[in-house]
């Protein structure tokens, strides 16, 4: 029964390949933000439209402002503390003049002011922060009606170029902040960028934001996230919850009410059928698009969604209360670059501050019409490279945009590595082979991941400038590789040809591929941090060759002559090389576990202890008992650390810390003078006296002793029978002799001989 046509698997079969397969794609082809949108086809006619739309809206507004300048101004009075400011901050676009962004924005901004009654919605400034010699016009021709701001010609003399992209907007974006509140103190402050332009309900929804109890503690709120990234495969929870939500709210009105369903449906309200109508709902609207959803909400101020902020992108901002002036001291505090733009960094600290919080309201309360905006255009593409770790220079232009995102594109990325397995496997195929195969057929497999990989390389060429590309070492491995592969190739079938034996070299460059790719960057770090270890280690085994070769010397000297035999009756120690040898074996290779059961067995006798405190009477007799020798100054040190709180008392996690506090070496010094300084200061205080002692304490002095121990070394392992040998070792105890009067004479004498220091012994 299940399996025939009236029943509800078929019927869910058929239901979900006429939605996905024939009513999603034809409804959904021409929506640029849905699954089933051709962007090959309606792309490049659909941006030419909205150019073109936008194009007409700049010069209607020009139009519009150029009639306006003859008349009285209708915004330039500005009240103090108002309860809404809206800063417009703007700069000159050479390459979108004819486009005049800012005057779309303002004239819109005209249009809506008077919606909320007889009082503007808000006052309006306009902050230019071009710092251009050319100016900016459309700032310059908005003065006549609007209070336009602009930085000091002391400010504007500063060296600016020094700075990168980010970091300038970010110092524009808080001059515009600060300015605005220095100027009017509104109670509330929002900052648009000039190619955002408001919706009609703009100000109404910005009021009922405003009413409602969470802008009293948020640091601000975003008024518009790019539409391309309101989907609901997100990782942000909220989304996942309305996801599912729509999905059991659908599926449950589906099946729950009879009238809807027809005699033929089949499908009851079980578990089974809710979750695949639950499943069937939700990837619908996934597909088809969330923000086409979202668009429902328009109709009443109160039915616009309040979510917490994601990090792309500023060009509008609602910032409650004074909490502008919080985010220009953060915004100050932080330095942009690539990577880390101004909202990157007010999303991080929002993260991180405790107490702040911010929101994202949708659907979006402004239009993005900036087609020439490259902070908004690759703000999600610069979200990306830091999220995933990627260090890539690629042109900011909208060709090379597109370009890199596909370069960046999960399915050309799994092709490559698919490719990279298949051309490293081909050695289990080739001669000689674990599983042979004719060389026709791996030398066209390898041909093909060739052209797999030269094409990679061309498309990254596309996406990046002809100097950087070919500044790049690892692209010129690549291309090596690639040739002597090819190389390689027809060498090899023309000696098989001649019936010559051959054999595939280029088979050992074939793992550079791997490491050279971009995505290859991981496997560049590990080789980069084991060359950045390898000079540490190399210092180390220096240190340990150098030990073994000086206790093999003394080895030799001390039992060379004693006739050493193995246990097979070879001699043992006799000659130097096996000294070195057996020595290396053995610290190589011995093992000597410290087995320690005392200690274990005092750990479990002060666990199960059942004294809660120990009084410092009683504290101070047990470390008598157990270290006689132990000074007053160092066990009161020793219960200061224990009683930090100075209660008199320790408890029982406090006390289990004294045999880790009894293994610590506390070394007491005491400051003496020297006595010759006491029995002659002329003497010793003299400037001869004086330069004796910096050489001593100087650097130079430990080097020079140790040259000379290294020297001595290669005296002893010489031959003693020589009489200038055997002479020269008085002259090294003179040497060390002098070293230990010239230290006696700088160092206090019983310093020098204390019990820390019994090397000097």
């Amino acid at each position: 029964q299940r399996w025939r046509w009236s029943g509800a698997v078929p019927q869910a079969a058929l239901l979900s390949a006429l939605t996905f397969g024939v009513v999603l794609p034809v409804c959904g082809h021409r929506l640029l933000y849905s699954y089933f949108f051709l962007r090959s086809v309606f792309l490049d006619a659909m941006s030419e439209q909205v150019l073109q739309e936008s194009l007409q809206r700049g010069q209607d507004a020009l139009s519009f402002w150029n009639r306006a300048s003859a008349e009285p101004p209708a915004f330039k009075n500005l009240s103090l503390k108002p309860e809404l400011l809206v800063t417009v901050v703007t700069t000159r676009r050479s390459e979108a003049r004819d486009f005049h962004y800012l005057l779309q924005v303002m004239r819109q901004l005209s249009a809506i002011l008077p919606s909320c009654g007889r009082r503007r919605c808000a006052e309006v400034l306009v902050c230019d922060v071009e710092r251009g010699p050319q100016g900016n016009q459309d700032a310059s021709l908005l003065e006549a009606q609007f209070k336009v701001i602009r930085r000091s010609p002391e400010e504007q003399l500063q060296n600016w170029e020094l700075l990168n992209t980010f970091e300038r907007e970010k110092r524009d974006y808080v001059f515009c902040l600060r300015r605005g509140w220095d100027l009017l103190q509104p109670r509330n402050m929002v900052v648009l960028e000039d190619d955002a332009l408001p919706t009609p309900d703009f100000f109404n929804v910005i009021a009922h934001l405003l009413s409602r109890r969470f802008s009293r503690h948020t640091l601000y709120v975003k008024l518009y996230h790019p539409e391309r990234l309101q989907r609901y495969w997100n990782l942000e929870p909220y989304r996942l919850l309305e996801w599912v939500g729509l999905g059991l709210v659908l599926a449950t009105a589906l099946l729950r009410v009879p009238s809807w369903s027809p005699r033929w449906f089949s499908f009851t309200l079980s578990w089974a059928h809710l979750l695949f109508f639950t499943l069937y709902f939700m990837a619908a609207a996934e597909l088809l698009g969330r923000h086409y959803l979202l668009e429902g909400r328009r109709l009443s101020p109160q039915l616009y969604a309040v979510s917490p902020a994601t990090e792309c992108c500023t060009p509008a901002m609602l910032f409650p209360g004074n909490s502008s002036l919080r985010v220009a001291e953060y915004l100050d505090a932080s330095f942009c670059t690539k990577g880390k733009a101004k909202d990157t960094v007010l999303y991080q600290l929002m993260r991180t501050l405790p107490g702040e919080r911010a929101h994202s309201v949708e659907p979006n309360l402004v239009t993005h019409i900036g087609a020439f905006s490259s902070d908004l255009n690759l703000a999600s593409v610069y979200v990306s490279d830091a999220q995933y770790n990627r260090n890539i220079y690629f042109e900011p232009s909208p060709q090379a945009v597109r370009l890199y995102l596909l370069y960046n594109h999960w399915l050309p990325q799994v092709l490559l590595y698919v490719f990279i397995v298949l051309d490293l496997s081909l050695a289990i195929f080739e001669e000689p082979a674990v599983f042979p195969l004719p060389a026709w057929a791996t030398m066209l497999v390898e041909l093909l991941c060739l052209l797999v990989f030269s094409l990679r390389l061309v498309h990254y060429a596309r996406v990046v400038p002809p100097d950087k590309f070919w500044k790049d070492p690892k692209n010129i491995c690549i291309i090596a590789v690639v040739t002597l592969a090819l190389l390689d190739m027809i060498i090899y079938g023309a000696l098989k040809a001649s019936s010559f034996h051959a054999v595939r070299w280029s088979r050992v460059l074939r793992p550079l591929l791997l490491v050279n790719v971009t995505e290859g960057r991981q496997l560049r770090r590990a080789f980069r941090s084991i060359r950045n270890a390898l000079p540490q280690i190399f210092y180390v085994f220096l240190l340990f060759m150098f030990s073994l070769l000086i206790f093999s010397l003394m080895a030799l000297k001390l039992l060379g002559k004693r006739g050493l035999k193995m246990a097979g009756g070879a001699p043992y120690f006799s000659s130097y090389l096996d000294i070195v040898f057996d020595l290396y074996v053995l610290v190589t290779t011995a093992n000597s576990p410290d087995v320690m059961q005392w200690g274990r067995g005092y750990q479990e006798r002060r666990k199960d202890s059942e004294e809660q405190a120990v009084s410092r009477v009683v504290w101070k007799r047990l470390v008598r008992l157990v270290q006689p020798h132990m000074g007053s100054g160092h066990r009161e040190l020793l219960w200061s650390v224990l009683d930090h709180q100075n209660q008199g008392c320790i408890g029982k996690s406090a006390f289990v810390q004294l045999a880790d506090l009894l293994n610590i070496d506390v070394i007491t010094l005491k400051s003496r003078p020297h006595p010759l300084r006491l029995m002659c200061p002329a003497l010793y205080l003299s400037a001869p006296s004086r330069l004796i002692c910096r050489l001593v304490r100087h650097r130079a002095f430990v080097m020079v002793y140790d040259l000379v121990i290294l020297v001595n070394a290669v005296f002893i392992g010489l031959d003693e029978d020589n009489p200038l040998i055997a002479l020269s070792e008085w002259v090294f105890l003179g040497l060390y002799l002098l070293e230990i009067l010239l230290k006696l004479y700088v160092f206090e004498p019983r310093a020098f001989f204390s019990r820390h220091n019994l090397w000097n012994w």
